[in-house]
């Protein structure tokens, strides 16, 4: 599981990482970050089956349910101030 914190300021945005990143997904998540690190930046991660990302301020959880060739089934809950 990753946890994901963002904080902004005027001038930049934080992005602190908490859980398992090891391995292969350190080189991913680096070359994501400098090749997306333009205009408009978006942080893109791969999981698997049954992992879960949180953004944990505001509450939400995103979990990969199925992958069947070229779709993806996700999950998300929120608390119910939340809209989706």
């Amino acid at each position: 599981m990753l946890r994901i914190t963002t904080k902004e300021s005027q001038d930049c945005l934080i992005l602190q990482l908490e859980g398992k990143l090891a391995g292969p997904w350190v080189g991913e998540l680096r070359d994501c970050w400098q090749s997306n690190h333009k205009e408009e930046i978006m942080l893109v991660l791969s999981r698997k089956p049954g992992e879960t990302i949180l953004v944990p301020d505001c509450g939400v959880a995103v979990t990969v349910v199925a992958i069947n060739g070229n779709r993806v089934r996700l999950g998300i809950s929120a608390p119910e101030n939340v809209d989706i």
